[in-house]
């Protein structure tokens, strides 16, 4: 199957009017952008390494600007990524946000295992978003993006993919947070930027019976037709005696393989639970676990596949909920109060909430000033390499005893 036939297919799936995309090279690269109201979004740029759009917040009168993007994978052109990502900054009073897999670090933190980056790399990543005044969103639920998926000590994980965004696009969300999902398949981690919470969809009356073609899949599933059909021939009425077999066999399928497709649902979310469990404790010692849950989850995944095929070869996009956002009222434009959200900790998860910020802080700080009682030895070692400013003169009139003299 085709690149653009399996984005095609997602585009319906996901019930998009939209999609613009740029072609992977290889197994590397690759960015596709889709939207649902071909209003919202207007493509301004784009390269291999980005797509920029800009948004309109429909309703509202209210635009901005956003930026897929993915930084270059080998070290020696990463300069060509800031640099681009230099030129792409808007006017200072447009709220701009950038998401993507930007292929480096920030601080050592970030990274587990391998070799620790350069100083000079994470140097560059920094100034460049310094000088294009983005700050990075955090993420909840998912702090290393990455891993190589190796199952000895070679394993190593990184955070290579964020969300960051300018001042301007924080005050219009300003609930906005990130939270990574599960990878099913990928060695990266998905991230879903959340700009106006959860959305609840609601469904419109009952939908007449469809049969579903993930049934022929089951085992029992032609022994189970051929059963009601012959149970709906007790009517002398040649058509009476169709639609008898027909009903039979349409209450038979929805007992028998709609539940089965429920439980089908259920083992995924189930299967990826436990694969976000593993994630958050990735090393060496469990990545055939997790390998071996992917596997299993991409079992199940192919026959939710071929449900979803075959909705969209019925349109099933066009007849999807539509009136299914809602929005927030702009944020006011007051400044910022001067407050800390989140805190990454020495562990490198995210921290929340006044309690585990304060938390964390203790935590460091304990740590930093922590005294292992070092010996009388260690110390003159130590302060043999400390220059000498204060002499002996000025020494002995520091310690002469303090005298009040009368006036």
């Amino acid at each position: 199957m085709s690149k653009a036939s399996k984005l095609e297919r997602l585009k319906r799936r996901l019930g998009m009017e939209g999609c613009f995309v740029i072609d992977s090279v290889g197994k590397k690269g690759g960015l596709a952008l889709y939207w649902r109201n071909s209003e919202e979004v207007e493509i301004k740029s784009y390269s291999t390494w980005h797509i920029n759009a800009e948004v309109n917040e429909e309703g509202q009168g209210i635009k901005w600007l956003f930026t897929g993007f993915y930084g270059h994978p080998e070290t020696g052109k990463m300069m060509f990524s800031w640099d681009l990502l230099r030129r792409l900054k808007p006017r200072e009073q447009e709220p701009w946000c950038v998401v993507g897999d930007f292929n480096e670090i920030l601080i050592q933190t970030e990274k587990v295992g391998g070799r620790q980056r350069a100083e000079l790399q994470m140097n560059q990543f920094r100034e460049a978003l310094e000088d294009t005044m983005l700050y990075d969103l955090g993420c909840r639920n998912g702090f290393y993006t990455w891993s190589n998926r190796h199952n000895d000590h070679s394993f190593t994980k990184e955070r290579l993919d964020r969300c960051v965004a300018n001042n301007k696009w924080r005050d219009m969300f300003k609930s906005a947070g990130v939270q990574g999902l599960s990878a099913r398949s990928s060695d990266h981690l998905p991230l879903l930027v959340l700009t106006r919470g959860n959305e609840v969809r609601q469904r419109r009356g009952q939908f007449p019976f469809r049969f579903e073609a993930s049934w022929v899949k089951e085992e029992d599933c032609e022994e189970k037709i051929k059963q009601e059909w012959v149970r709906g021939q007790q009517s002398t009425d040649f058509v009476k005696k169709v639609q008898t077999r027909l009903k039979f066999c349409s209450g038979m399928l929805v007992r028998s393989f709609k539940r089965k497709d429920k439980e089908r649902t259920s083992e995924i979310d189930q299967i990826t639970r436990k694969i976000k469990e593993v994630q958050e404790d990735l090393g060496h010692h469990n990545i055939e676990e997790l390998k071996s849950l992917q596997k299993q989850v991409g079992g199940l995944l192919e026959q939710e596949d071929i449900k979803w095929r075959q909705r969209a070869k019925r349109n099933w996009y066009s007849l999807g909920d539509k009136n299914t956002r809602s929005f927030h009222e702009c944020a006011n434009q007051r400044r910022r109060r001067n407050r800390i959200y989140t805190v990454v900790d020495s562990r490198g998860f995210l921290k929340e909430g006044e309690e585990e910020i304060e938390k964390a802080f203790h935590e460091h700080f304990t740590a930093v000033y922590k005294s292992v009682k070092p010996k009388e030895d260690m110390i003159s070692k130590c302060s043999i390499t400390v220059e000498e400013n204060v002499t002996c003169e000025m020494n002995d009139f520091l310690e002469k005893a303090f005298k009040r003299e009368e006036p």
